[in-house]
């Protein structure tokens, strides 16, 4: 049987200070109860993206980001692979010249 598992970020910044953390959902419930409890924090707003003082911060700092980037990276990773695979197995590609190499090695 299979179970999806929910989580939620809670990010927020406090002067110069950043603070991630994760929820689960009785996490998250527990927690909207307490910002519904108490007044000050219903003035805090709650929204969906990230929102910071520093741009720099407002890139490194952001999990939604942070994930961005590693999946393009890995695609970058992966069609490097893939093209050096080519050209190592089939000689064609820009690697193509690595199957002739190891054909003159292979002929010494």
């Amino acid at each position: 049987m299979r179970k999806d598992v929910e989580w939620y970020y809670l990010d927020f910044q406090v002067n110069q200070h950043i603070f991630t953390e994760t929820l689960t959902v009785r996490d998250k419930d527990k927690l909207l109860q307490i910002v519904n409890k108490v007044p000050r924090l219903k003035e805090i707003p709650i929204v969906k993206h990230v929102v910071r003082t520093n741009k720099f911060d407002q890139f490194f700092s952001n999990i939604n980001f942070s994930v961005k980037i590693v999946y393009i990276l890995n695609f970058i990773c992966y069609g490097t692979l893939i093209i050096i695979l080519l050209g190592t197995f089939f000689g064609f590609g820009p690697f193509g010249f690595i199957k002739e190499l190891w054909m003159e090695m292979r002929n010494q």
